[in-house]
């Protein structure tokens, strides 16, 4: 997959640049209310809850927790794709089963997540977009669903492999 997602057709856009909140947000909602064993990296009830990670480094400053691009300024510097693919490193390390429906449902939710308001503009459009290697597990936090390696045979788990 190409890191820069192809943004820089965006600097070239007929009507212009237009403005950009981005940010990134990973898939571990942790395994419900448990904590399951740390082999399968879900020792945190809720993981990392939906909100937008701070990233340091690739020219930017995160405060607020996203990169802003709008026609007056701009809380980045350098190209906008580069900045972009570096703030999609968020590594492996999270919880085994992912989220990332739920993680996005979250993120988006004010009350789920006061970390991240500001992100959304009434006047904007909102695009999400997926970047994962495993399938969904999203499920409600209270969930029976998860198990670890050694509860297969019960059915409708969402079972790591």
């Amino acid at each position: 997959m190409s890191r820069s997602l192809h943004l820089e057709a965006l600097d070239h856009a007929p009507a212009g640049a237009p403005g950009l909140h981005v940010a990134v947000v990973t898939s571990d909602m942790g395994a419900g209310l448990t904590a399951l064993p740390e082999a399968l990296g879900c020792g945190r009830v809720g993981g990392d809850r939906g909100v937008m990670k701070p990233i340091t480094g690739c020219g930017a400053n995160m405060a607020p927790r996203f990169l802003v691009r709008d026609g007056t300024s701009r809380n980045f510097t350098g190209n906008l794709a580069e900045v972009v693919g570096c703030m999609l490193d968020v590594g492996t390390s999270g919880c085994a089963y992912t989220h990332p429906l739920q993680a996005a449902r979250v993120a988006l939710t004010a009350s789920a997540a006061p970390e991240n308001v500001g992100f959304l503009r009434p006047d904007a459009d909102l695009l999400v977009v997926f970047v994962g290697a495993e399938d969904d597990c999203s499920a409600a936090p209270n969930t029976s669903l998860f198990a670890d390696r050694r509860t297969r045979d019960r059915p409708r788990l969402c079972v790591v492999p």
